[in-house]
């Protein structure tokens, strides 16, 4: 996939910019996926963690079409990708996993506009997704995890 080697080599290049510029899909730029994150930690992004990204952006992106009416959906401030000093960060706040799919780009934290996180968690679990689904107050979180477990925040 050429397009993976040139996002990993703005990810190399902390290339912020081009990085936010990139789009993904209709809806989602590449940039979403590392919101809170220095760009000089993006050295640390592997290529399988972009192909992650990408399947995030077209299940996203899917979502969106079909279970949110078209809305909007807003990565949260970290809620893509994370570097392994912003997830110790977030353990020792209490808010972070040692095995965080975040860390392999295999997971997102969202919110979805006019929706509450309940309703939105809701319409998840309601279609049968097989999807891992948290169930946060303020956000949903969702990774590919094909497990079907839920967790709370």
């Amino acid at each position: 996939m050429f397009f993976i080697d040139e996002w990993y080599k703005l990810c190399q290049k902390g290339d912020i910019h081009k990085i936010n510029s990139t789009k993904i899909t209709t809806n989602f730029n590449l940039g979403e996926f590392f919101k809170g994150i220095p760009p000089a930690r993006f050295k640390e992004i592997q290529k399988q963690h972009l192909v992650n990204i990408l399947h995030l952006a077209w299940l996203l992106q899917t979502l969106r079409h079909s279970l949110f009416e078209d809305r909007a959906i807003i990565i949260s401030a970290r809620g893509g990708w994370r570097d392994h000093k912003t997830q110790q960060e977030l353990i020792k706040k209490g808010t972070g996993a040692k095995a965080s799919q975040h860390l392999i780009g295999n997971a997102v934290d969202f919110n979805v506009a006019g929706l509450t996180p309940n309703i939105v968690q809701n319409r998840l679990i309601n279609t049968g997704t097989k999807y891992c689904i948290g169930l946060g107050t303020s956000f949903t979180h969702l990774d590919r995890r094909l497990n079907g477990f839920r967790f709370n925040y």
